[in-house]
């Protein structure tokens, strides 16, 4: 009877992780059934990692603002393909497969191993929920990839409170260091484990000192096997000051000017928060406590509470709010909601939980045009004129080619995913960061003349004309704007590409 249900259970997670690969394939812009990722975040970060591929160094060289550890999956995704975005896929496939099995492993733990097949259900319907949400969007955000680490986390944690032993910590302290280098202001999991973890020492008054001190000793140990060879790379390269300023700094004052006092700064933050849930998932933020209400186990709704609490104010400390913030928020309410059902389901049929499956593919299928329209802007089928990024590509190499390309008005919109550009300046793209060296230089490299091709707007390509620039192409790019409280009205921008005129012209 054992084997049998082992080999029930092996074929339900194999079945688990083929329904997500196969939704990934139909939905996921970066697929290779799809016309691309037009996310200019996601484009900017395959940039850089491409930019490194061909010697050019972040931070130092070329001035972007997200984590090293995110600039090395980029750089892992151009070694599997430099050109296109089936690279991107494949980083995400692995990615979101992590998630699936770890989150399996929670739900395991959870119910001490009693809800199996229910785990492999559950571990699938999560990251499902979490791509038809909008604040996916495309695909490929820092929140993306620090989910299997947050999780990695909480999965150690639940061992360290079954058998003790400290050693958990090494990858909990790794996992940390790991988001941290991804975006620093996600680390929130963290300060509520940490906090879940020494309270729970402390209450048990047996060795509270030296349990604390190997908890932080492995912990810090696990921290400084990452951080020391990034700082050693940072190092050899002379990167550090520009890794300190750029990453550390310019993030967390650069997207807002407001001095607050600590509390209001707080409020402040857990306000931008519920605005960034409250308008297109005001159903699942009134289910949440329902959820954390019906949860037996009420340390278990403890936990979940506080993880979700931190992540709240410390992802919006910087009190800036984009589209794609909530999503861990997210995960964190359709787990709460998975872990409530699974208490009262108890299903031994496999054939049960197979055909759950196939449903709750279908129903996803469904529902992410619906809940998430990012992902429409990417057609099924393979790129052509009708896309900005290919159409700009192909005129380039029309025209010779270019060893340098600037984005005067926006971020990166994957013109490079089609052609090879070798070089970039430091500033080259237009980043939503208040820095006037970044404007003062794109204003330059116009005014110089020193990018061989330029991307603009319908009011900048007025100016450009009169300083000496020709029109060589133009395409009109879509995407999403958030208006009226987080409702999506689609919108449609008329780019340019454009490069100086010579003196014949």
């Amino acid at each position: 009877m054992r084997k049998a249900r082992n080999t029930q259970y092996t074929l339900l997670s194999w079945a688990a992780i083929l329904v997500l690969v196969i939704f990934s394939l139909l939905v996921l812009p970066a697929s290779p059934l799809r016309s691309g990722n037009s996310w200019v975040d996601t484009n900017a970060m395959l940039r850089i990692g491409q930019l490194w591929l061909n010697g050019v160094l972040p931070f130092k060289e070329v001035f972007e603002q997200r984590g090293i550890v995110l600039y090395l999956v980029y750089l892992v995704a151009n070694l599997f393909g430099k050109n296109g975005y089936v690279g991107l896929y494949i980083v995400e496939i692995i990615n979101l497969i992590a998630i699936q099995i770890i989150l399996k492993k929670i739900f395991i733990d959870c119910f001490d191993g009693k809800k199996n097949y229910e785990a492999c259900v559950g571990s699938v319907v999560v990251p499902l929920l979490m791509i038809t949400n909008y604040s996916f969007k495309n695909g490929g955000s820092p929140e993306e990839f620090s989910l299997p680490w947050i999780l990695l986390s909480v999965l150690l944690v639940q061992k360290y409170f079954r058998d003790k032993n400290e050693k958990h910590f090494l990858g909990v302290g790794i996992a940390l260091a790991i988001v941290f280098n991804i975006k620093y202001s996600l680390i929130g999991p963290w300060a509520a484990l940490g906090m879940i973890t020494f309270l729970s020492v402390i209450f048990e008054k047996r060795q509270v000192i030296k349990r604390i001190s190997k908890i932080l000793g492995f912990g810090i140990a696990g921290v400084l096997l990452v951080f020391i060879p990034i700082f050693i790379y940072l190092f050899i390269t002379d990167s550090i000051d520009s890794f300190i300023d750029i990453y550390l700094i310019q993030n967390l004052t650069g997207y807002t000017t407001k001095t607050l006092p600590l509390g209001s700064h707080l409020l402040e933050a857990l306000s931008m928060s519920f605005n960034g849930l409250v308008g297109k998932n005001v159903i699942l933020l009134t289910v949440f406590p329902i959820a954390l209400a019906l949860i037996k186990n009420k340390k278990v709704a403890l936990a979940i509470y506080l993880i979700f609490f931190s992540t709240q104010v410390l992802s919006y400390w910087a009190l800036r709010s984009m589209a794609y913030m909530p999503i861990i928020l997210l995960f964190i309410i359709y787990l709460t909601v998975v872990v409530c059902i699974m208490q009262y389901v108890d299903i031994k049929n496999v054939n049960i939980h197979l055909a759950m499956l196939c449903l709750i593919f279908v129903g996803a299928l469904a529902l992410v045009r619906q809940s998430n329209p990012y992902v429409s802007l990417s057609r099924l089928g393979s790129p052509n004129n009708e896309d900005l990024s290919y159409k700009f590509a192909k005129k380039i190499d029309q025209l010779g080619g270019a060893k340098t390309l600037l984005y005067y008005n926006s971020l990166d919109l994957g013109v490079e995913r089609y052609t090879d550009i070798p070089k970039s300046m430091r500033y080259f793209e237009r980043t939503n960061i208040n820095l006037p060296a970044k404007d003062k230089a794109l204003d330059n490299a116009v005014k110089d003349k020193s990018a061989d091709f330029v991307i603009v707007n319908e009011r900048t390509r007025k100016v450009l004309v009169h300083k000496g620039y020709k029109v060589v192409d133009s395409c009109n790019n879509y995407d999403y704007a958030l208006v009226n409280n987080y409702s999506h009205k689609k919108r449609q921008v008329k780019y340019y590409l454009m490069k100086p005129k010579t003196g014949r012209e």
